[in-house]
């Protein structure tokens, strides 16, 4: 385990089975919270194609997969997930879901030290710049991490799924720890690099919220025909329309219609 004597294991005697389709559910009440964050450990051994999500649901019908994994991670990694859309539902579902095909079988995942708690937001002024040279401390993310693979400049940069396949249907959120006030400015401007490839079926946004994060527009689009390769690339997304006191940030990727796209898209220098 991570903390005490016990976690939470889909198959703790042994490797999981084959064609199986398993998980564990709670719920949470998150009627009067303003930034709830869902926090928990895991590492895995999970063989390819088989999934662990993480996935939330208002109404135990209808579910939202917000974290996918099927890699191995040997290691207790700490994921982080934004809650805030689902922020007035009194009854919030959330699942960890285990999925294996027909063929193939490993260890499986384990999952520990499961909460939901508010998040304290971070102060950000403008001008404000963000390099990720302290790795993804000032962001609220799951499965993008920090990488040493040839950054925009300085030592790190951001990757959405460090060299595996999205999966499936799942939205890959990261989000900056704290608001931005746009009041004082005349034409607010969002710059960053991108590169990287996103395959059949992908998709990258920014978006933006003025409502704690219970709404998210997208303020800039990248489909699946965009390939940079190891080019970085400057984007430049105007904030005009947000001069509030306000705005959260994300960036968000997924894949859409059951994809699986081999798709590592790396950002660096957001300024602002």
């Amino acid at each position: 385990p991570h903390g005490g004597g016990t976690c939470l294991a889909d198959s703790p005697s042994g490797g999981y089975a084959n064609s199986a389709d398993t998980w564990a559910q709670t719920a949470v009440n998150l009627l009067g919270s303003t930034w709830p964050v869902l926090k928990f450990w895991d590492k895995c051994s999970i063989a390819t194609p088989d999934w662990g999500w993480v996935e939330v649901s208002s109404d135990g019908s209808s579910w939202t997969r917000v974290y996918g994994i099927n890699v191995a991670v040997g290691a207790w990694t700490e994921r982080r997930i934004d809650l805030s859309p689902w922020r007035q539902q009194t009854n919030l579902r959330i699942r960890f879901r285990m999925w294996t095909d027909g063929s193939t079988a490993a260890d499986g995942w384990f999952i520990d030290d499961v909460s939901v708690t508010e998040h304290a937001p971070q102060a950000f002024a403008l001008p404000f710049t963000e390099r990720f040279e302290q790795g993804l401390t000032n962001w609220i993310t799951a499965r993008w991490t920090a990488t040493t693979n040839v950054p925009k400049d300085g030592a790190l940069a951001a990757v959405d799924t460090a060299g595996t396949v999205m999966s499936p249907d799942t939205q890959q959120a990261m989000t900056l720890g704290g608001a931005l006030d746009l009041t004082g400015t005349t034409n607010p401007q969002l710059t960053f690099w991108m590169r990287g490839t996103m395959w059949d079926r992908s998709r990258m946004q920014v978006q933006v919220s003025t409502d704690n994060g219970v709404s998210w527009p997208a303020v800039h689009t990248s489909y699946n025909d965009w390939n940079a390769g190891t080019v970085w690339q400057r984007v430049q997304v105007s904030l005009s329309g947000y001069r509030v006191a306000n705005v959260r940030l994300r960036l968000i990727t997924w894949a859409e219609w059951g994809t699986q796209p081999d798709m590592d898209l790396y950002i660096d220098k957001f300024t602002m």
